[in-house]
């Protein structure tokens, strides 16, 4: 009570091999996961960066990064949250959006425009060598933001341990490296990240723990010769939600329309994507970081 609806705020940022290991992804409280380019995974992240953070050793000095660049249908997930998001450049078809129509929900905050709240890291190669910290963040969202107006997942308290379950190895089917497991732990009730090796941590020696894991299952289509893709971001589709040890499988659903669609009369991209149950409840979420796995239809999610 009295630290609800703090400021946050979006950043992307990558995964490739040469940019290990990022840093701040472990204090991320809502992380996006999805393909771009050459099938490599990259991340949306929201950080809270509070004056006083809540997370116990949480520094506002926090690198985060490599900050990257932004595509069209990490938009549509940003626009859930009218809050800042964070990017160095775009593709074409983002930077089409972003810069000439602009898209409601997201306050765009590129480097290439706001390089104040960015800086090079020494040591680091480019294009791999930009970041942003808590301090930062904290900085941009008291200057370019008035409000912030977002719908609410709901949530629960954790299953007591007499009933949390077993499903302990998660594995993501994304192309070698980019392939993901997730594994539970049933007494803190989480879930470690699996990556490169053995538990994955960033730049900072965290690991990154979750207390949800939720997967949508989206069309994807390549649309040209770099493999720059699309996905059915709105509508509805398989989904799970693993947590307390087990998964439910149900649909995500996301009304509304494209951020350049043509659409009156729809709901816009603002409209928060939710899970529902196979009897069509919606899912309560445990308190604390959710991790949403954006998964191509066909690719295997196996438990």
């Amino acid at each position: 009570p009295g630290n609800e609806n703090p400021p946050f705020a979006g950043v992307m940022i990558e995964n490739m091999v040469e940019a290990q290991p990022v840093s701040g992804l472990a204090d991320a409280n809502l992380v996006f996961e999805a393909l771009t380019e050459a099938n490599i995974t990259r991340f949306l992240a929201y950080f809270v960066p509070e004056d006083s953070p809540s997370v116990e050793g949480l520094s506002s000095t926090l690198e985060i990064g490599p900050v990257r660049s932004a595509r069209p249908y990490y938009l549509d997930w940003a626009a859930e949250f009218d809050t800042l998001y964070g990017h160095v450049g775009s593709s074409p078809a983002a930077y089409e959006l972003l810069r000439k129509k602009g898209v409601a929900g997201v306050q765009d905050l590129d480097q290439w425009y706001k390089s104040q709240y960015y800086f090079t890291k020494s040591g680091r190669p480019k294009p791999h060598h930009l970041y942003t910290s808590l301090e930062l963040l904290r900085k941009a969202h008291d200057t370019e933001i008035s409000t912030q107006k977002f719908d609410s997942w709901k949530f629960k308290n954790d299953a007591s341990p007499d009933v949390r379950g077993n499903v302990s190895d998660i594995k993501i089917g994304y192309a070698a490296p980019y392939n993901v497991q997730w594994l539970y732990d049933k007494s803190p009730n989480s879930y470690k990240r699996v990556q490169w090796g053995g538990v994955h941590k960033d730049a900072q020696g965290r690991e990154i723990v979750v207390k949800n894991i939720a997967v949508a299952f989206e069309e994807m289509k390549v649309l040209d010769d770099l493999g720059r893709k699309q996905f059915t971001t709105f509508g509805e589709g398989k989904g799970m939600v693993f947590q307390d040890g087990r998964v439910i499988v149900g649909t995500w659903k996301k009304p509304g329309a494209k951020a350049d669609a043509l659409a009156p009369g729809l709901p816009s991209a603002r409209e928060r994507m939710r899970w529902y149950d196979a009897q069509g409840q919606e899912v309560e979420f445990n308190g604390g970081t959710t991790w949403i796995e954006i998964v191509p239809t066909g690719y295997s999610v196996s438990y």
